[in-house]
């Protein structure tokens, strides 16, 4: 029997050769490490289920307190999907770095994610509205100074907060030398 160039090896191994090596998943425990990666990521990825449905979409978002809050609109399915404690799951990746390898089974991606678990709630205050929108244009717009929606503003717009009920992380690194 000849060796599949895809996949070398037809039987299952017990240890890992160091090429092999970077194939393993790392479960990210540190709560820090989790923080950082939620509060450095760009996008969000939102999944809730819309008219019977299974629905993603990708968003901004911002990590703050301990939540995610993003804005949507009034209608459409993303809000179809909102509010009330229905649950939502929301992730989030770095993709760090593609791997190379003249071997299909052996090419991979180096990168971290996070995933929550949680419930969506609509803000209804204005302060907790204003608040979380602040908090988005401070990650998006960094330094630049922008002023913040007039008040009139929040009546045109949602405001949904996640609160994660479950969070796990993961990542797919280079291995480690040892020594």
């Amino acid at each position: 029997m000849q060796r599949s160039r895809w996949c070398p090896s037809p039987k299952p191994k017990l240890a890992l050769s160091a090429q092999e090596a970077h194939l393993v998943k790392i479960w990210i425990e540190n709560q820090d490490e989790i923080r950082e990666i939620l509060e450095r990521a760009l996008v969000g990825r939102l999944g809730v289920i819309a008219g019977g449905e299974p629905y993603i979409v990708p968003l901004n978002y911002v990590y703050a307190g301990g939540r995610i809050y993003f804005h949507t609109g009034l209608e459409g399915r993303k809000f179809e999907g909102i509010g009330g404690d229905r649950p939502a799951c929301f992730e989030v990746d770095e993709l760090l770095e593609i791997v190379p390898n003249e071997q299909a089974c052996l090419y991979t991606a180096y990168y971290r994610s996070v995933i929550i678990m949680g419930k969506t709630r609509l803000l209804e205050d204005e302060n907790e509205k204003m608040r979380a929108l602040e908090f988005l244009l401070k990650k998006y717009t960094g330094a630049v100074p922008v002023e913040p929606p007039p008040v009139h503003a929040l009546a045109i717009v949602n405001v949904c907060e996640i609160t994660p009920d479950r969070i796990t992380a993961k990542a797919n690194l280079p291995a480690t030398e040892p020594g």
